[in-house]
C-alpha cells in the first residue's frame, strides 16, 4: 500500500529516491492525476455557472409570477367589488319589482313604461340614418342616469324629440 505524501518536498524525495522505472510510473500518475483533477475543476466551474444561470432564470421567473398574481389579485378584487355593486343593483330591483308587484292594477298602468324591442321599427326608411345617432344618445343618457328610471325615460324622449322622430314622450 502507499504511503501518503504530507507535502511537495516529500514528494520530490520520493521521486528522487525511486528507479527509473518507478519515477516514470509515479511522474505518469502524478501527470494524469492533475489532468483529471484539472478537468473536475473544469467540470465543477460549468456546472457551477449553469446552476448560477439557472437561479437567475428562476428568480426572474419568479418575479414576473409574482407581478402576474399582483395583477390577478387586483383583478380579482375589482370583479369581487363589481359583483358587490351588480348584486347591490340586482336587490335594489328585486324590491322595485315587488314594490310595483304589490301595487293596484290601475296604478302600474299609469307607470312610464321602455319599448326596447320597439326602438328600431321607429328607424325605418329615411330615419334609418338617425339610428347610429340615436344609439350614442342612448349611451350618453344610460351613463348620465342608470339609477333614476323617470329620468331616464324622460331622456330618452328629449333624445326622440331633438332627432324630430318617434313619440314625445313613453308616457303612451
Amino acid at each position: 500500500m502507499a504511503s501518503i505524501v504530507n507535502s511537495a518536498q516529500d514528494l520530490i524525495s520520493r521521486i528522487d529516491g525511486a528507479s527509473p522505472e518507478n519515477r516514470k510510473s509515479i511522474l505518469t500518475d502524478l501527470f494524469n492525476s492533475g489532468k483529471e483533477i484539472q478537468e473536475c475543476a473544469d467540470k465543477l466551474r460549468l456546472e457551477s455557472e449553469e446552476r448560477r444561470q439557472e437561479f437567475s432564470n428562476t428568480k426572474a421567473v419568479l418575479t414576473e409570477l409574482r407581478n402576474e398574481l399582483k395583477i390577478q389579485q387586483t383583478s380579482a378584487t375589482d370583479a369581487i367589488q363589481a359583483l358587490a355593486v351588480f348584486k347591490f343593483r340586482l336587490s335594489e330591483a328585486e324590491k322595485l319589482i315587488s314594490e310595483l308587484q304589490s301595487l293596484p292594477s290601475n296604478v302600474s298602468q299609469a307607470l312610464p313604461r321602455s319599448e326596447p324591442f320597439q326602438i328600431d321599427e321607429k328607424f325605418l326608411g329615411e330615419n334609418r340614418s338617425l339610428y347610429p345617432a340615436f344609439q350614442r344618445q342612448i349611451k350618453i343618457a344610460l351613463r348620465q342616469n342608470s339609477d333614476r328610471y323617470v329620468s331616464l325615460q324622460s331622456q330618452i324622449s328629449l333624445i326622440y324629440q331633438n332627432l324630430g322622430t318617434g313619440p314625445k314622450s313613453f308616457l303612451d
